[in-house]
């Protein structure tokens, strides 16, 4: 937001940063460290879309930190970790959808 990291970088950081947290967390069976780096990772699209708009490349990525929390929070049973990334990235996707001119729940 602020032209600190290059957008090209942010995401990519964002997901270094998400991975080393979710390790920590799960040597340490502590779901409130995963959630620090998984929920930061999952609303990164977001953030990132407030100087650009959201792009398909970012709800690509959204939708990835998804199912790398769905890997670690099913197994853990952190369900409310699993729940929080499923609403953060649920909205970015119907935010992407709706921006795209696609009705939510249409075929076309």
């Amino acid at each position: 937001r602020y032209d600190l990291l290059p957008d090209a970088l942010a995401l990519p950081l964002a997901a270094a940063i998400a991975a080393g947290a979710t390790i920590v967390a799960v040597r340490w069976r502590t779901q409130f460290i995963a959630a620090l780096g998984l929920v930061g990772a999952a609303l990164a699209p977001a953030v990132q879309s407030l100087d650009t708009d959201l792009t398909w490349e970012s709800g690509a990525f959204a939708v990835i930190v998804f199912f790398a929390a769905a890997a670690v929070a099913i197994p853990l049973r952190w369900h409310e970790l699993l729940i929080a990334i499923t609403a953060i990235v649920a909205l970015q996707v119907e935010w992407l959808v709706a921006s795209a001119g696609f009705p939510v729940g249409s075929m076309a």
